[in-house]
């Protein structure tokens, strides 16, 4: 059989080597496809018997995705369902995520309702593309699902808990993508107290990467750096470097909110080397760490870079991103071009960004970009034009409705910047003094640095402008500092 194989090989009769120890071969793909055709013309039944005995082969051999191709080449989908209920959560781990959905839309939908593992990776995937209605109805049919097996004997208790454990963490995911930042902490704090010692190290892992998310959106910032640690060890430890792409892309802009930049840019770079080894530089998966690090680097005037990540993975930002990419994304695209005296392309970009902020539902980005638009109509001294659109955008004229309290987000820290400078050009210095210095204290007694050099400048200007210069001057020394 050897000698046959390499004088066919040799002679060029439409065989291909797939391998350097020349055990598997292939017919060249023109002369597959001629004798395809010519089976299916010729002994149709044949075919279909022929794909079958191929799916069974290759699921002895632990070749499922082979197994599943052709069992659904073969019209038995129901085979091809076990086998990818059986796989895809591996699948999912590495990587493969999108071939679990593209098999399981060639499966019909009521077949698939018996099978949650698929609908809940399937979810898993509309989630990370911002589908948000059509995943929380595949989040539905597993609830259904659950709800109708609660009795039965056909599955175990331990079965069932597993389950649903996965759907707590896909309805986290998808608080996460929505930016419902105590829905998520509910979530993540629900499945820690459920001993994460039993759950894949790739479920761990994003569990605590996005409990520290929502710690650093509500400003806790005690433990962040502890979850983060907790979330990066459990990767690395498991070898499941896939899942350090989301994971050091949440963990980046939290170090990076605590005013620790150089862990938070190794973070970043390092879930930009994996992601670019899964997925190319050009990649929705690249653009996860990618534009963080494109608005920590624009703010280090590293301007040369922040602009090639911000090329290469902005237009994918919607594929895979959650509030954090597309808040760093747009900002930073916007702030760029404001820099360089392109004002048109500066507003373009942060409508862009609105529209998937209104499309969506994205309060946090709605707000952050609102900010940002007050901001530039104000450098531009468009002073009327700001108070309207501040009007229209819902951003309040008392005082006391932007001032810090318990339970306050950086979104609700993106709204008191906004007034803020809205009242220094009013003139409500007294006002505006009073709410700096409220969100000033805030910042520093919660360890938030970045937030906190940003309001001692504000207070700074403000209290140059009070005639204070001593207090503007040590505010601009705590900042410098920091």
């Amino acid at each position: 059989a050897r000698q046959l194989i390499n004088r066919i090989e040799a002679s060029g009769l439409f065989l291909q080597r797939l391998d350097d120890q020349r055990q598997w071969y292939r017919y060249h793909h023109l002369f597959a496809d001629f004798l395809q055709r010519h089976l299916h013309e010729q002994h149709p039944d044949a075919q279909t018997k022929i794909f079958s005995k191929a799916s069974t082969w290759f699921q002895e051999r632990s070749a499922f995705i082979e197994a599943i191709d052709y069992a659904l080449k073969a019209g038995e989908h129901r085979q091809a369902a076990q086998i990818l209920d059986a796989c895809c959560l591996d699948m999912s781990y590495d990587g493969r995520i999108r071939l679990v959905a593209q098999f399981a839309e060639r499966i019909p939908a009521t077949l698939l309702d018996n099978y949650p593992t698929v609908l809940l990776s399937w979810a898993w995937l509309l989630t990370r593309n911002l589908d948000f209605e059509a995943a929380r109805k595949l989040l539905g049919r597993v609830r259904n699902w659950l709800k109708s097996n609660e009795s039965s004997e056909e599955h175990t208790a331990d079965r069932l808990n597993e389950l649903r454990n996965l759907l707590r963490h896909r309805e986290m995911t998808l608080a996460a993508a929505e930016d419902k930042i105590a829905v998520v902490e509910d979530h993540c704090q629900t499945l820690v107290d459920e001993r994460l010692t039993d759950t894949h190290p790739y479920l761990a892992g994003t569990i605590y990467a996005q409990l520290q998310y929502a710690h650093r959106e509500q400003y806790k910032f005690a433990e962040i750096e502890r979850l983060a640690a907790i979330a990066q060890g459990t990767l690395r430890r498991s070898g499941f470097n896939f899942a350090l792409i989301s994971v050091q892309s949440l963990v980046g802009p939290s170090l990076h909110a605590l005013g620790n930049s150089e862990a938070a840019i190794i973070a970043l770079e390092e879930g930009l080397e994996e992601a670019i080894h899964y997925g190319g530089e050009r990649s929705a998966l690249s653009a996860l760490p990618a534009l963080p690090l494109a608005g920590i680097l624009y703010e280090r005037n590293e301007l040369a870079r922040a602009r090639q990540l911000l090329d290469d993975s902005l237009p994918m930002v919607s594929e895979f991103g959650f509030v954090d990419q597309l808040l760093a994304g747009y900002l930073t695209q916007s702030r760029m071009l404001q820099a360089s005296g392109n004002n048109e392309g500066a507003h373009r970009a942060l409508d862009s960004g609105m529209s998937v902020a209104l499309d969506r539902g994205l309060e946090r980005l709605r707000m952050f970009i609102v900010a940002e638009r007050i901001k530039q109509l104000l450098d531009g001294q468009h002073f009327e034009q700001a108070a309207q659109y501040a009007r229209s955008a819902g951003i309040p004229a008392d005082s006391k409705a932007v001032q810090p309290k318990s339970g306050c987000t950086s979104k609700d820290e993106a709204r008191a910047i906004a007034w803020t400078r809205l009242a220094i050009s009013q003139n409500r210095l007294v006002d505006a003094l009073n709410v700096a210095k409220q969100w000033r204290t805030f910042c520093n007694g919660r360890n938030a640095s970045r937030s906190l050099i940003g309001w001692n400048l504000l207070l700074a200007q403000l209290q140059l402008l009070s005639g204070e210069q001593r207090s503007a001057l040590r505010s601009l020394r705590e900042a410098i500092a920091l």
